[in-house]
């Protein structure tokens, strides 16, 4: 008895690692799936922002000015009046 006894208790505790593998699996595949769900939701509010961004300085700026600011982003100190 006391063999197939400890056989169980050991077939008990190696169903009950792997079921705990496997739902750390399936948590951390879910945590992944949401995460990339988060990002695309993100980047799409950041388009968003980014066009509202480029319109109201389309609508604020003189047209070569805006045009010159999309073209060249890394320039900050412009002299365009003389």
């Amino acid at each position: 008895m006391s063999n197939k006894a400890t056989r169980s208790s050991v077939c008990y505790c190696m169903y009950r690692r792997y079921n705990i593998m496997d739902n750390m699996l399936r948590m951390m595949e879910k945590y992944a799936n949401n995460l990339e769900e988060v990002i695309s939701e993100r980047t799409r509010q950041l388009m968003e922002e980014k066009k509202k961004a480029d319109l109201l300085l389309y609508r604020m700026l003189p047209a070569y000015v805006y045009a010159f600011c999309i073209t060249q982003p890394q320039t900050y100190t412009l002299n365009f009046i003389n």
